[in-house]
């Protein structure tokens, strides 16, 4: 190694060094991206033709996932929802749940396609309208009813 050589490398160094700090100081740092509040993944306003309001007491499952979207001015919806019953509320039997909401969807054009029954209370429907499917679950967890929504495209 030459003599100018040894030289430049240090200085070299320490002009990276001062670039780097620069680049680096000064600027606070900035919260990550997140997606405007129009573009959330939970919409549940956009689903009027969804009985959600006869649920009433019923909450929101903080154990679950959520997620109720519309895009495309209403054209694609998704909607994967999980409700129960208030504690300390004996919640209704889940066949009496899919009774109540069986004229409410009916009212709004969904058209029913099957109902069953499962072991321990648990009952499923379907409903459909020209493009989507609706299912809804209920059941029970304890004294708990809980109940399921999932909407999805209807099966071609």
């Amino acid at each position: 190694m030459t003599r100018s050589a040894g030289r430049v490398a240090p200085t070299l160094v320490a002009l990276v060094a001062l670039v780097a700090l620069a680049a680096c100081g000064g600027k606070e740092r900035q919260p990550p991206p997140t997606a405007p509040a129009a573009m959330g993944w939970f919409q549940p306003e956009r689903f009027e033709d969804l009985p959600l309001w006869t649920l009433g007491s019923y909450k929101l499952s903080p154990d679950e996932q959520q997620l109720a979207i519309a895009t495309a001015g209403g054209a694609v919806r998704r909607l994967s929802l999980s409700y129960r019953s208030p504690p300390h509320a004996r919640g209704e039997a889940p066949a009496t749940l899919l009774q109540r909401l069986a004229p409410e969807l009916a009212s709004t054009g969904w058209s029913e396609l099957s109902r069953t029954t499962g072991k321990d209370q648990a009952v499923e429907g379907r409903w459909r309208k020209p493009d989507e499917e609706l299912v809804v679950a209920a059941g029970r967890d304890g004294d708990a009813t809980t109940v399921r929504l999932l909407l999805g495209p209807a099966p071609r």
